[in-house]
C-alpha cells in the first residue's frame, strides 16, 4: 500500500513539474512575442519618421504632402490600436500564467513547508493583481510596454489631427498647440480607460473559472 502511494505521489510531482515547465514556457513565448511586436511597431513608426522628413523636402509633392501625411499616420495609429490591444492581453496573459506558476509553488511548499524560507518568489496564486495591468499602478506609466503604445498612439493622433486642421482651417498656433494637446489626452485617458476595463473583466473571468 504505502509503494502504490508512494507511486502516486511520484507521478503527481512529475505531472506537476511537467505542468510548471509548460506554463513557464508559454509565459516566456508570450513576453517575446509581446516585445516583438512593439518592437515592430517602433520600426513602422520610426520609418514613418524618417520618410515623411524626407518628403517635406520635396518641392515637386508639396502640394499633396498632407495628404501623403494624413495616410501614413492613419495607418500608424491602426497599427498602433492593433499592438496596444495584443499588449494589454499579453500582460493579462502573463498575469494568468504567473499566478498558475505560483500556484505550482504553492503545492510544493503545502508538501513540504520547510522549503518556503527558501524561495524567492511568491507562492501565493492571488499575485501578481490584475490591478497591474497596463499602466494604472503607480509607477509603471511609462516602463509598461502598454503605457508606451498608447503614449506614441496619442501622439500620432494628435499629429493626424494637427495636420488635417492645419490643411483645413487658417488656425493660429494657440489654436493648434490646444487641439493637440487634447487630442493626446482624450486618446491617452481613453485608452487607459479601455486597459482598466479590460484588466477587471479579466479579473472577474479569472476569479469564476480558477
Amino acid at each position: 500500500m504505502d509503494s502504490q502511494n508512494d507511486n502516486r505521489v511520484e507521478r503527481v510531482q512529475d505531472f506537476m513539474l511537467a505542468e510548471y515547465e509548460t506554463l513557464r514556457s508559454i509565459r516566456s513565448d508570450i513576453i517575446s512575442l509581446g516585445q516583438s511586436n512593439v518592437n515592430f511597431f517602433f520600426a513602422i513608426v520610426s520609418g514613418a519618421i524618417v520618410g515623411l522628413g524626407l518628403l517635406s523636402q520635396s518641392p515637386v509633392i508639396a502640394g499633396i504632402i498632407p495628404i501623403i501625411t494624413g495616410i501614413i499616420l492613419s495607418s500608424c495609429f491602426l497599427l498602433g490600436v492593433i499592438v496596444f490591444a495584443r499588449t494589454v492581453e499579453r500582460d493579462i496573459g502573463i498575469t494568468i500564467y504567473t499566478r498558475g506558476l505560483n500556484r505550482i509553488r504553492r503545492h510544493f511548499v503545502q508538501l513540504s513547508p520547510d522549503i518556503e524560507d527558501y524561495l524567492i518568489l511568491p507562492v501565493n496564486d492571488d499575485i501578481p493583481p490584475f490591478a497591474s495591468v497596463g499602466f494604472l499602478r503607480k509607477g509603471s506609466y511609462v516602463l509598461n510596454l502598454s503605457g508606451i503604445v498608447s503614449l506614441i498612439n496619442s501622439v500620432i493622433a494628435s499629429t493626424g489631427i494637427l495636420v488635417l486642421v492645419k490643411s483645413v482651417f487658417a488656425s493660429s498656433v494657440e489654436l493648434l498647440v490646444i487641439i493637440g494637446v487634447v487630442t493626446l489626452l482624450m486618446v491617452y485617458l481613453y485608452s487607459t480607460l479601455l486597459c482598466e476595463m479590460v484588466s477587471s473583466f479579466a479579473r472577474i473571468t479569472h476569479q469564476m473559472y480558477y
